[in-house]
């Protein structure tokens, strides 16, 4: 019913989420239910993988990294370095409020986004764009 009323306040159907408490629920019981009695179609976790493969299993996504992990930018410079033909995905996640209590700040993830932007052969897009 949650999905159902935001879907209604956003306008569009919501069809993806993350993982609530940590991804303390995240197995492949909780991914059935989800699949077999909801709308969503892809359900990220807490899990980082530090690689750039394309998962097919989109109701536990595991990003490549979460934004506070010390190794984010050797990751970011890993991405840039990469020279393959085949689909690559970096996906880095974070919460807002993070910054504000310093784990990270704004001006060290601005310099990542700035060392992303503007790649010709980058695609950039939101969940849906580029996963689904």
């Amino acid at each position: 019913m949650d999905r159902q009323n935001l879907s209604k306040l956003c306008g569009y159907e919501v069809v993806s989420m993350a993982y609530p408490c940590g991804g303390e629920n995240n197995d492949e019981r909780v991914a059935e239910i989800i699949k077999n009695n909801t709308g969503i179609k892809l359900a990220r976790t807490i899990t980082s993988t530090h690689n750039f493969k394309v998962q097919e299993n989109l109701l536990r996504l595991n990003s490549t990294v979460y934004y506070i992990e010390d190794c984010l930018e050797e990751i970011v410079d890993d991405f840039l370095a990469l020279n393959s033909d085949i689909p690559s995905l970096l996906y880095i996640w974070g919460h807002s409020y993070e910054m504000d209590a310093e784990y990270i700040t704004w001006e060290k993830f601005e310099k990542i986004c700035h060392k992303l932007a503007f790649h010709d052969d980058i695609f950039y897009g939101t969940n849906k764009e580029v996963l689904l």
